[in-house]
């Protein structure tokens, strides 16, 4: 398997609260669609997170194709959940669109 980290800009932390919601989708295995703030989508299985004080904090995901892809979670705009019946269905992470989550 195939391992990238997708460094789009400099460590900046998430709320505790809604990295909880990353880790569930990682524990139940959850189908994400993942939107970057500068316009990058990834759909993948949530697998894992990380954290490198150098780099910052990631999720992992596995795409269709086999390939691990960690995607730092400053970079992120928004998670939606595609998996039916999931805790929650949304996260905005991005500080200026008031990051949350929806259930």
């Amino acid at each position: 398997m195939k391992r990238k980290v997708v460094i789009l800009n400099t460590h900046t932390p998430i709320n505790c609260d809604l990295h909880d919601y990353i880790e569930i989708a990682c524990t139940f295995g959850y189908e994400i669609a993942v939107e970057c703030v500068n316009g990058n989508k990834w759909i993948g299985v949530a697998r894992d997170t990380g954290n490198n004080k150098n780099v910052g904090e990631w999720i992992t995901i596995s795409t269709e194709n086999d390939e691990q892809r960690n995607i730092l979670l400053s970079s992120i705009l928004h998670i939606v959940v595609l998996t039916e019946q999931a805790k929650f269905k949304r996260l905005m992470l991005s500080p200026r669109e008031n990051a949350h989550v929806e259930h």
